[in-house]
């Protein structure tokens, strides 16, 4: 008997109106107490479900008098529509479904009795589905969050006990086996759920041996559904092996094995084949193993993408460029990432430094040998520092070819650091002339180096003139 169809017996017990039978207001009685009985009944048929199987021949006992009841009332009803003119026909209906009531009450109370001792046990009724849990009861001065409540669920599963001699022949000190069953305990077990693997970790190997390697299994979570994929993966021929050959083949360092896994955990999803097929071809065209090595860790997707898209955009790279095999292996290497970057943008570059800014065909050829992170760059960026560059502080194009990373300097950098240098009179950039400052030199990293080695003034003084700009 569930606690919840006991509360609704107990809101039934003592919901009875006192009224008499004979008095004029009977029929308008009996039809509210028929949907009581309906609902009633309604509801211990959807409980009744998850009860045993003593609890529901008890629960089809008290369903058939509520029908019987609720069928003889509906009868009543009609007979008395018929004959409403007649009084004394309209008393005895009601005395009749007055009594059928007092027949059911009797049983709903001799079934409440019967399992007074069972909610006795289990607590006072909170809710639907709730207990009192007297062991704990907050109090208020020890509440902290307003979530903390005296009340717990209602244990609807059956405990586990083994009381057949199922575990009589069982040695607990030895592992578990058909032949040598242990008692279940789910504290032993994965969740059935998580949204990260990270749960699993000392159930399942594949997780393991990746913790063992220093993979940080919270970057690897930012990726999305590549936990599920990481647990079906067999450890020996998924991982251990995959791992060997990227270590041998492609000599990648062992200490970066961690940190490229982390990075790149789409790796250990690639079929042999196809990583095999994609390093073949890398030494096709003669890269050696630590071009091999260095194109595999600072670019993490390349033994993920395609060959023939690989080879499709090498090919795209040295039409774009002029470049012959060695140079775009140079390139390539200095900057592995434009085989991925958008075939667009980098076009739309080439196109603006050539027709905008001056840059020839060969010019383009030697920025992108010496610094090819600048195809990789916005396009307005560009063309705001080569404007400030060619406009403001005189450079010209072959200044620039010399060093291209000055448009990759943002604005800003330039600005303060040319200004500075006009206010001391020191802002001579023309070659072969007298304490003439190169583009490297204005270009360095470090602020306090450019200050004291190149503007001669502490770095407090170009500090300070930072602020005030």
């Amino acid at each position: 008997m569930s606690h919840a169809f006991g509360h609704q017996l107990l809101l039934l017990r003592f919901c009875r109106p006192s009224f008499s039978p004979s008095s004029s207001s009977a029929l308008l009685f009996c039809p509210l107490f028929r949907a009581t009985f309906a609902t009633v009944g309604a509801k211990k048929e959807s409980t009744a479900q998850h009860q045993d199987e003593q609890q529901q021949k008890e629960a089809q006992q008290i369903q058939q008098p509520l029908k019987n009841a609720k069928l003889q009332m509906g009868n009543n009803r009609r007979t008395a529509r018929l004959a409403h003119a007649n009084d004394e026909s309209a008393d005895q209906l009601a005395r009749e479904d007055w009594a059928h009531f007092e027949m059911v009450e009797r049983q709903l109370d001799e079934l409440l009795e019967h399992h007074a001792d069972k909610l006795d046990e289990e607590g006072d009724v909170l809710g639907v589905d709730m207990v009192a849990d007297p062991l704990n009861e907050p109090d208020i001065s020890e509440m902290e969050t307003g979530d903390e409540t005296s009340s717990r669920p209602i244990n609807q599963f059956r405990s586990i006990l083994y009381t057949e001699g199922e575990l009589d022949k069982s040695d607990l000190s030895q592992p578990p086996s058909r032949e040598n069953p242990h008692p279940f305990d789910p504290s032993t077990l994965p969740p059935t759920h998580s949204r990260n693997p990270t749960p699993y970790a000392n159930h399942s190997p594949t997780l393991q041996m990746l913790l063992e390697l220093g993979v940080d299994l919270f970057e690897v979570c930012q990726a999305p559904k590549i936990g599920r994929a990481l647990l079906r993966l067999d450890p020996e021929r998924d991982v251990k092996a995959k791992i060997f050959w990227l270590v041998k083949r492609c000599g990648v360092p062992e200490a970066d094995i961690g940190p490229y896994l982390a990075r790149n955990p789409y790796f250990l999803l690639q079929s042999f084949d196809d990583l095999k097929a994609r390093l073949d071809y890398l030494q096709f065209h003669r890269f050696s193993r630590q071009q091999i090595a260095k194109l595999v860790v600072e670019y993490r997707y390349w033994l993920n993408i395609p060959h023939e898209r690989i080879d499709c955009r090498l090919g795209w790279l040295q039409r774009q460029f002029h470049l012959r095999a060695d140079e775009l292996r140079l390139a390539i290497v200095k900057e592995p990432r434009l085989i991925q970057f958008g075939v667009g943008p980098i076009q739309g570059l080439i196109l603006a430094l050539n027709q905008t800014c001056g840059f020839s065909q060969q010019c383009l050829q030697q920025i992108v040998l010496k610094d090819p992170r600048v195809f990789l760059s916005e396009k307005p960026h560009v063309l705001t520092s080569y404007n400030y560059l060619a406009y403001v502080m005189r450079i010209t194009n072959e200044q620039i070819v010399a060093f291209p990373l000055a448009l990759r300097c943002p604005l800003s950098a330039l600005r303060r650091r040319h200004e500075f240098l006009f206010r001391l009179r020191k802002a001579n950039y023309v070659p072969e002339t007298a304490d003439h400052i190169t583009l490297e030199q204005f270009c360095h990293p470090s602020d306090r180096f450019f200050a004291e080695e190149i503007a001669r003034t502490p770095i407090a003084d170009f500090n300070r003139f930072i602020k005030i700009v």
